[in-house]
């Protein structure tokens, strides 16, 4: 702490100085016109000295010591120079170190990460280790591995597509073959042209449900949303349903609460063909046991629920695990295309929903749905 010179020590620091003329400080003070000097070893104590006229031998000498701490800053000025001069090399030096081994893993994880975009059958093997490169390094290798995944979807749905497309285009082929030979009966004409007919419808479907399916997956980008009584789409299309001559046999029962707006954000069309899907799916099965379907509208605050449960034969558990996947069907060729809960899936989803699959082998399945609750504007 500095401490205040009392008026003892001010006549003491006058007594060893000497008279003030003889004093070096008023020698400057008169040739410069100023003086001012601090001693900072015990307390401040501080001078300044003047010239009251330059042409004249008189001058003016004030004196002052003070409590705040000025005195050990002035000290220590020398010090954090000489410290500042060391520090701030050093501190340059551990910045371009720092930034070495920084950089190298990081070109290292680059140039791995540009082969990889240049690769087709790039695989996951970046550099993973616990520091925050390594933590980068195993997110792009679980993008890798998601977009290897995807690729090997893609080849796989391309793979099933171009089966599907060949037997149609396939039966069109003979059937021009047949008539080509210009021998066929006109009993035989008929028939080639129901095969003709036949194949181009399917065809015909089969393409309209491919870009349907694409249009959902990519999030149906441009199509116009707005809510949805989701309860009165459900007996609208349980009506529709009923009325199919498909399925005579089978009992359609919705169940909606009598709470009103139970909506949701979307795209009315989209969400009729769903939840058709799931009905027309679930009748199918019951349509010779002449069961029943049932459709179960709840809500909470966040979420309506959509619950489709057939009394059919059920879905085994080999199954179950694909039941979503493109092309997969349980009904037989002449019954689907294996498309229809694969666009369930994709159109949920594209509401920021989901959708899931239950069942019992021999007591029927149910399908999950749901979705994101309209929450009306104030």
């Amino acid at each position: 702490m500095v401490a205040t010179a009392t008026p003892d020590e001010i006549r003491g620091i006058e007594s060893w100085r000497g008279p003030p003329p003889d004093r070096q400080e008023y020698l400057v003070g008169r040739s410069r016109g100023t003086y001012v000097d601090c001693d900072l070893d015990s307390f401040v104590f501080c001078q300044g000295i003047g010239t009251v006229v330059p042409s004249r031998p008189f001058v003016v000498h004030v004196q002052k010591s003070s409590l705040r701490a000025v005195g050990p800053v002035y000290a220590l000025r020398k010090r954090l120079l000489r410290l500042t001069l060391f520090t701030v090399p050093l501190s340059l030096l551990v910045a371009y170190i720092l930034a070495r081994q920084l950089n190298k893993p990081l070109s290292r994880l680059r140039d791995a990460t540009l082969s990889k975009a240049t690769d087709a059958h790039a695989v996951a093997d970046l550099p993973e280790n616990s520091d925050e490169v390594g933590q980068v390094g195993q997110s792009f290798n679980a993008l890798l591995r998601a977009l290897s995944e995807r690729r090997k979807a893609t080849s796989a749905f391309m793979a099933d597509a171009v089966h599907e497309v060949k037997n149609p285009v396939a039966a069109i082929k003979a059937a021009a073959e047949s008539l080509s030979t210009g021998e066929a009966s006109a009993e035989r004409q008929q028939k080639i042209a129901r095969i003709v007919l036949d194949s181009a419808v399917k065809l015909d479907r089969l393409v309209t449900e491919l870009l349907d399916l694409s249009r959902a997956e990519a999030g149906m980008p441009g199509e116009e949303r707005a809510p949805v009584d989701v309860a009165e789409l459900a007996k609208a299309v349980g009506e529709s349903v009923a009325h199919d001559e498909r399925f005579s046999t089978v009992k359609i029962a919705v169940d909606v609460p009598e709470e009103a707006g139970i909506t949701v954000t979307g795209v009315s069309s989209r969400l009729e063909s769903a939840l058709r899907e799931l009905l027309v799916n679930g009748a199918s099965f019951c349509a010779e046991s002449g069961g029943t379907v049932r459709v179960d509208v709840s809500s909470t605050d966040s979420d309506v629920v959509l619950a489709v449960t057939d009394t059919g034969p059920g879905i085994d558990a080999a199954s179950l695990a694909h039941i979503f996947d493109r092309f997969f069907t349980t009904r037989g060729e002449k019954k689907g295309t294996g498309l229809g809960l694969a666009m369930v899936k994709a159109v949920i989803e594209a509401h920021g929903g989901a959708v899931s699959a239950s069942s019992t082998a021999g007591k029927g399945a149910c399908f999950t749905v749901r979705l994101p609750r309209h929450v009306n504007a104030v």
